[in-house]
């Protein structure tokens, strides 16, 4: 994976603006009333002017995602993406109109999602962290920690369930079982399909593979654009931060 500081500064700021950046902020609604996010604005400052980023929008060279931890930057011709935690939470007020205004700041995140993940790659097992991808720390920018990671293709939805239907073609009757049966006595894993599970057996034999599963099962909230392939077939957990309901709090 090769990237330079000045390249992912550039693609930071393409994405978030080039004004000072107070922090990265997520609506409360969305953090606490279960509205969808993309129904709302990601701020990137509130004072002394409201400043937001246009996450839906098109860009030329660069993608962005988000979930409910963190931002992502996905430049379209790089072998990684870039990280960014959110830094805490507004409130805003909607007229008759629905015009958005009143901005203000709520609360924070407790910690850095992304430093979170790479202490638990630390703690994982050998195996384990041969399927997980660690965040690397590039840099901070007004005050917001910067990451990378490489990129992988992704498996969602429909894909998945074609994926898994062809997959079970391919493999033995005792494989299939085997894979149903390590998948089974994990109830997390539900959204993990019979492709990575076949995968990790392949690399790691039976019983090895069964700890890994055991191990990725205290994921919480993994689902299918939390793993995927790299080009060599190798299966990779790329988002296993999961979401804790007590990351954001109310400012005192």
């Amino acid at each position: 994976m090769k990237y330079s500081v000045e390249e992912v500064e550039y693609y930071v700021r393409e994405a978030l603006g080039y004004n000072f950046l107070q922090g990265l902020f997520m609506s409360e609604d969305a953090i606490f009333d279960d509205t969808d996010p993309d129904e709302r604005k990601i701020l990137t400052s509130v004072e002394p002017e409201v400043n937001y980023i246009d996450y839906l929008g098109c860009h030329f060279d660069f993608n962005i995602r988000m979930g409910m931890t963190k931002l992502v930057i996905i430049p379209s011709k790089r072998n990684y993406v870039i990280k960014i935690p959110f830094t805490g939470f507004y409130s805003s007020e909607f007229d008759e109109d629905g015009y958005e205004s009143n901005y203000q700041l709520r609360g924070t995140a407790k910690y850095d999602v992304c430093a979170d993940e790479n202490h638990f790659y630390e703690q994982a097992s050998e195996e384990l962290q041969q399927v997980l991808t660690p965040n690397i720390f590039v840099t901070n920018i007004d005050g917001i920690s910067i990451y990378v990671q490489e990129k992988y293709s992704t498996t969602f939805g429909e894909y998945k369930y074609s994926c898994d239907t062809k997959y079970e073609k391919t493999i033995s009757p005792a494989k299939n079982k085997i894979i149903d049966y390590i998948s089974y006595w994990k109830d997390n894993l539900g959204n993990i399909g019979k492709s990575f599970i076949g995968a990790l057996i392949d690399t790691f034999g039976i019983s090895k593979a069964a700890r890994v599963v055991f191990e990725i099962s205290s994921i919480d909230d993994l689902h299918w654009g939390n793993y995927g392939f790299a080009k060599d077939g190798r299966c990779m957990i790329f988002d296993y931060a999961g979401y804790d309901e007590n990351l954001y709090e109310y400012f005192d």
